[in-house]
């Protein structure tokens, strides 16, 4: 039978860790307006088989939103406004909770890489929410194809001052046909017979 007590917590932000093969990058979640956002959580006392009392909390996780599932295939549960708060915490009903423990949907959650450091407990103060560019973000692919000698601009395909120029060619329209040149080289009579 479940004994635990409803509660809530309220936390300005929290992280998920994107695992990217053996390394793993945290992201720093938070709600736009920097609201605290306030997560389903549990709690309860008991007594262990020495006589001491333990005190323990959780917060319920359910599966990812659909904007989140790329990082992680869960999430906490939010409870994105009051009338939820209350049904949580003042709710009898299974099937209440039921519609209260489903991913978080809202637009105003926000995310954004930062530094591995925020994984360790000695780890503190504001550089655990700064923002930081992840290292395949600072070299984009566009930067990976550039021309000899020259720089590589943001592509706009209606910017003429572009080094990339077309070249019209004459190909045959099939493999039996020659080019169509400007000048006939005489190349063709090498190749014939006679």
């Amino acid at each position: 039978m479940f004994h635990a007590m409803i509660g809530i917590s309220y936390l300005f932000r929290f992280y998920e860790w994107k695992k990217d093969g053996s390394k793993k990058q945290p992201y720093y979640i938070h709600l736009k307006d920097g609201r605290p956002i306030v997560f389903a959580a549990l709690y309860d006392s008991w007594r262990n088989s020495e006589g001491e009392i333990l005190y323990t909390f959780t917060i319920l996780t359910t599966s990812s939103s659909s904007a989140l599932k790329w990082l992680h295939d869960r999430m906490p549960v939010i409870l994105g406004d009051k009338g939820s708060t209350d049904t949580w915490l003042n709710g009898s009903s299974s099937t209440k909770f039921d519609m209260l423990l489903k991913p978080y949907e809202g637009s105003d959650l926000a995310w954004y890489p930062v530094t591995p450091a925020v994984g360790k407990p000695s780890f503190d103060g504001p550089e655990c929410i700064k923002e930081i560019q992840l290292k395949n973000e600072e070299k984009p692919i566009s930067k990976f194809f550039s021309t000899k000698g020259g720089n590589v601009k943001d592509s706009d395909p209606n910017d003429k001052s572009s080094s990339v120029k077309s070249v019209k060619t004459n190909l045959p329209k099939s493999t039996k046909e020659e080019p169509e040149t400007e000048g006939k080289t005489g190349l063709s009579s090498l190749t014939e017979e006679g």
